[in-house]
């Protein structure tokens, strides 16, 4: 990878960095379960990245989405909730919201899935 391409990235690209950053502590959070000090570490580093990115693209992103390889052509006002399954070739536009934030006993047979390329 190119150092300028690290520090020159379109707000796409960062959208995306600090998406995979936030799930990777999210997956630490179940890995180190049995620690209560590793978990609270990255317990809080999950809740600053997301505010974050709440912050800066004005988008609500859980960390328990699964995403593919998804382009976020105007990354503004998204909101991905917790369990949406989004593929790879998934174009996203501003204002998009996908998902459910939280889920009752009745929702969780639910969820929301695009397996497909699509345009949303």
């Amino acid at each position: 990878m190119k150092l300028y391409r690290f520090f020159l990235r379109s707000l796409s690209e960062e959208l995306i960095f600090l998406i995979r950053l936030m799930q990777r502590f999210n997956q630490n959070i179940e890995r180190y379960k049995d620690s209560k000090f590793l978990r609270k570490i990255n317990s809080l580093l999950v809740f600053l990245l997301h505010k974050r990115i709440f912050r800066k693209f004005a988008c609500d992103i859980t960390p328990s989405c699964k995403l593919g390889n998804v382009v976020f052509r105007h990354p503004t006002g998204i909101v991905i909730g917790g369990g949406a399954v989004l593929a790879d070739g998934v174009i996203i536009h501003q204002n998009v919201t996908f998902g459910a934030l939280r889920f009752d006993d009745k929702e969780v047979s639910r969820v929301s899935k695009l397996l497909v390329k699509i345009l949303l």
